[in-house]
């Protein structure tokens, strides 16, 4: 009797783990097909977001009779109905879509397929003909006005110099890496790390840098 006794005990907890496990798959599998539905409800209202942004805005926007070039989506592209990135989304492209293309403004261009017209960054299309001149005099004449016309070329050129600021050195060569930064009786010395080259930075000036 005592042995019976003893072994169910050894057997009840083996027995409700194996139920456990049991509901934990069950649990898990309702889990997964759950989580598949939510992704398919977002999309579907992502693009009934994208389909009412388009109706709204398809009619707002004038473009010309003559297309600067036709060229294609580099990548999945994003349509907004603004030439920034706070613009709201009206149309998404896939890889590869040929469309036309009509001004710049700010990093995008103006673009038509079809139906769709709204902006494509600059960096999500092709260039063609004369598409990167338009861009470059638009670039220079916008940092113009920031750094004047002499620094402005520098920056289009990702050129570096003595004097030039932090701010200025983003525009050329973008972000570093790392910013090592110090504070003293001397002021503020910062030592910008990009991949192959340092930058010195003394009270928001370029004193040096090293390759």
């Amino acid at each position: 009797m005592k042995k019976l006794l003893l072994l169910s005990l050894i057997i009840l907890p083996f027995c409700n783990a194996l139920k456990a496990q049991e509901a934990i798959k069950e649990l898990s599998k309702q889990k997964e097909i759950l989580s598949n539905e939510i992704k398919v409800l977002e999309d579907s209202i992502k693009s009934i977001e994208i389909r009412i942004n388009y109706l709204k805005t398809s009619g707002n926007l004038e473009i010309g009779d003559v297309a600067i070039e036709k060229v294609g989506t580099l990548m999945e592209t994003q349509i907004r109905d603004k030439p920034e990135w706070s613009g709201k989304v009206i149309a998404i492209l896939p890889k590869y879509k040929m469309l036309e293309v009509y001004s710049f403004s700010n990093g995008f261009w103006l673009i038509k397929r079809d139906s769709i017209k709204g902006y494509a960054d600059y960096e999500s299309i092709g260039e063609l003909g004369e598409m990167t001149k338009i861009r470059k005099e638009y670039e220079l004449i916008a940092l113009s006005k920031q750094y004047g016309e002499v620094n402005a070329k520098k920056i289009l050129n990702y050129q570096i110099w003595i004097g030039m600021t932090p701010r200025e050195a983003t525009q050329s060569i973008g972000r570093p890496n790392e910013v090592n930064s110090s504070t003293g009786s001397y002021g503020t010395h910062e030592q910008w790390v990009y991949d192959k080259k340092n930058l010195y930075f003394e009270n928001g000036k370029l004193t040096s840098w090293q390759d």
